[in-house]
């Protein structure tokens, strides 16, 4: 894949610049863990055609300590390690690039999964640019790496014009649930929703929109013992009109929560019981993991097998 960065960008930089660059760069590559051969090559493409000034073993120094770093941090951690790594790259411009070269990296193999949609968002929060913005670019930059539409999960456009106002709003407060579902709305999952609400067509007018998705969150922040969040999650499935919809929605939900970091026990409960209520069979929920992950996961033997 052709790289956004070039010799130029890297040529005014001090060394202190150019390494954040690179760590950037590396930390993409073992975003979700361990990375795949096409991941690796397009790191090394992006190493061997950049100017680090310096040596290999020097370029090998710095991604163990970079690996032993995250190792030792907690998300708060991670977090601030991200922001120091912004203040060493000047620009937004240049920043762009960076995240643009950290996204070909990840989309190599033709898969984003969570955790490196994750990092993503994190790197953009950190690099104050525009979510939305970013999100499409890349998206025009590296057109097939949705697994999500591969394995027809991806909410499209034309599921919501498809559907009543109420269905609408089903869906919204759906996505809501996902961001509020630990009782905390972090930065990264509100910046993923909203990249999400932005693409599809809701058929409201902007006043209208930010109304109803208020509204929603106001009613779900009101819930607090199972049987209400039970009986709201039944009410949603309800509202949704066909089972495809509902494992798209699903799917759109697990991305939010797992926008920043894996998920919590609270996160766990609520997709399990939209799982439920949704009426979602074992074989779809893995399809439907497969599509956050982009991971597949073997199903259980039959019996007699």
């Amino acid at each position: 894949m052709q790289l956004a960065l070039d010799a130029s960008d890297l040529d005014p930089l001090s060394q202190s610049q150019r390494d954040a660059v690179l760590t950037s760069l590396f930390i993409a590559l073992i975003a979700d863990g361990e990375p795949s051969p096409e991941e690796l090559a397009q790191f090394e493409q992006s190493v061997a055609a950049l100017p680090w000034g310096m040596e290999r073993a020097q370029l090998q120094l710095l991604t163990r300590a970079t690996v032993e770093r995250l190792r030792a941090a907690d998300d708060d951690g991670k977090r601030a390690f991200v922001k120091e790594l912004a203040e060493h790259i000047p620009g937004a411009a240049l920043r762009e690039k960076v995240v643009f070269d950290m996204a070909s990296v990840m989309a190599a193999d033709q898969v984003a999964t969570g955790a490196e949609r994750s990092t993503v968002g994190a790197f953009v929060l950190a690099f104050g640019l525009d979510s939305q913005a970013v999100m499409e670019k890349i998206k025009a930059r590296l057109p097939n790496v949705d697994k999500a539409a591969t394995l027809g999960v991806r909410l499209e456009s034309a599921d919501v014009e498809a559907l009543d106002d109420s269905q609408k709003v089903a869906v919204i407060e759906a996505l809501i649930t996902g961001v509020l579902a630990d009782g905390r709305a972090t930065e990264v999952e509100l910046g993923w929703f909203r990249t999400v609400v932005a693409r599809l067509p809701w058929g409201m007018e902007p006043p209208v929109l930010d109304a109803t998705i208020k509204g929603a969150a106001q009613r779900v922040s009101t819930l607090k013992s199972p049987a209400e969040i039970s009986d709201f999650i039944v009410g949603l499935a309800t509202r949704l009109p066909s089972q495809l919809l509902r494992e798209k929605v699903l799917y759109t939900v697990a991305t939010i929560m797992s926008a920043e970091r894996a998920l919590n026990d609270l996160e766990q409960n609520t997709l399990g019981a939209l799982v439920l209520a949704f009426g979602i069979t074992s074989d779809r929920v893995r399809v439907i993991k497969e599509a956050v992950t982009g991971r597949s996961t073997p199903a259980p033997p039959t019996s007699g097998t």
